[in-house]
Parts: C-alpha cells; structure tokens; sequence
C-alpha cells in the first residue's frame, strides 16, 4: 500500500486531544460551537491558510523553493539586504508571530 506520509507530522494530523481522527469511521469532522459540521484544520492548514497564502499571493512563485528550509533561509537573508527587504521581513514576521504564539498555547496540551 502507498499512502501520503503528511498524517504522520504532528502539525498535519488530524489528532484532536490525543485521539487520531483519520479514517471513514472516524472523520476529521467536528462541530463548531454553533453546531455545524466542519473539517478540522489540523495546524499545518491553518498555517497554509491563514499565512502563507498572503504571502504567495504577494510573491507567486514562493511555492517552487524547495524545502521549505531553504525558502527560510532566502527569507532570513532578504532582511539583510538594501531597500525594502528588511522592512517586509519585519512586517512578515510580525504577522506570524501572533498567529505562531496562538498555536502554542492552544496546542499546549497536545
């Protein structure tokens, strides 16, 4: 059998208080406070979702550097260059951390 490995990373599972929510019987399926059935953004989707998507929107070939490592390095030294850089870096980087923080405390427990 081949499957996806991304359920086995901690941010992409659908583990929901210790418990893996992965299969026909038991979907990663929840209701929401107001009683609607939705799809669990597992951390990974949030992070997509929520981040990087505005910021693929802004540079739209973010997604061909591969691994997301060196994309990080690219990122780290465009806050040394001249010009704008620094300043995007920082706008950057102050938008996630908010979002970053979050996380954890939300996923302390887990």
């Amino acid at each position: 059998m081949i499957e996806h490995g991304h359920r086995y990373d901690k941010v992409n599972s659908f583990d929901v208080n210790g418990h893996e929510r992965w299969s026909a019987e038991e979907p990663p399926i929840l209701k929401s406070k107001d009683g609607e059935e939705r799809l669990y953004e597992c951390i990974g989707t949030r992070f997509l979702i929520r981040y990087l998507n505005g910021l693929d929107a802004r540079y739209p070939f973010v997604d061909n550097v591969k691994p997301f490592s060196r994309f990080l390095k690219i990122f780290g030294a465009s806050a040394l260059t001249l010009g704008w850089g620094p300043l995007d870096a920082a706008v950057c980087v102050a938008k996630m951390l908010p979002y970053a923080m979050r996380v954890a405390v939300s996923n302390r427990g887990t």
